[in-house]
């Protein structure tokens, strides 16, 4: 969208679509947003003109615009707009104001520069909006890139455990054929399975030791596959009984 309003606003004289709103975008087969309905189109050159057309939809045109002195910057509310209405489902009109400002961010999930990006073309008043779509463009790509270069060092998460190499598939023609493996004692390790284990097994040894320590019994066990360990662990139980 944002694209388009550069193309329309960047023609000599600017040509302003005053009616942005969901119901004038179309996503194409091709999955490309088309901004439809340009009944409304006025020159910016003969925006300033002795008589004027009012045109716009409430809740999405911008104050200015039901003045008759519409700019580029009246399509980037009315885009901001129609972006709060996508998210929340709900009428623009009809959320809550704050100091001219629309009310939104609690209501999605969304990053917080983006609210902020939203809130900014959104602006009541027009000196605090950006001033055309190719600036708007431009904070909007530069906040992406700080958001990608930040987001390593605020999120960080243990590997999980990589089920696709304990499952195997073997698929013929007539017939599907599953191997499994144990996962290694690293794998365990990485998935947070043994550490669980060790948090239940101390839980239990200082309410009931007797439990506690049938529980790890069984976990060992679990966890021994080849069939020499588990004899060794059956020897190590007999012999310190």
């Amino acid at each position: 969208m944002l694209e388009i309003l550069i193309y329309l606003h960047e023609l000599e004289p600017p040509v302003l679509h005053r009616d942005i709103k969901p119901s004038n975008l179309i996503m194409g087969a091709d999955q490309q947003v088309y901004l439809v309905d340009f009944g409304g189109v006025q020159s910016q050159g003969n925006a300033n003109g002795a008589t004027f057309t009012i045109v716009g939809t409430i809740g999405y045109a911008p104050l200015e615009q039901f003045w008759g002195r519409a700019v580029p910057a009246s399509d980037l509310y009315a885009l901001g707009t129609t972006l709060i209405h996508l998210l929340t489902g709900i009428i623009p009109a009809d959320l809550p104001q704050k100091n001219y400002q629309i009310q939104f961010t609690d209501k999605v999930y969304i990053s917080p520069s983006l609210g902020k990006w939203i809130n900014q073309i959104t602006e009541m008043d027009l000196e605090r909006r950006f001033k055309n779509a190719r600036e708007a463009l431009v904070n909007l790509e530069s906040e992406a890139k700080s958001q990608s270069r930040l987001q390593p060092r605020f999120f960080s998460a243990k590997k999980p455990l990589n089920f696709s190499s304990i499952i195997s598939i073997n698929k013929s023609s007539d017939m599907i054929e599953i191997y499994t493996h144990a996962p290694s004692l690293r794998e365990l390790k990485k998935s947070g399975i043994v550490g669980g284990a060790l948090c239940i097994f101390f839980g239990l040894l200082l309410t009931n030791p007797i439990y506690g320590i049938l529980f790890l019994l069984l976990f060992l066990w679990e966890h021994i596959y080849s069939l020499e360990k588990r004899i060794i662990f059956i020897l190590t139980v007999i012999l310190f009984r």
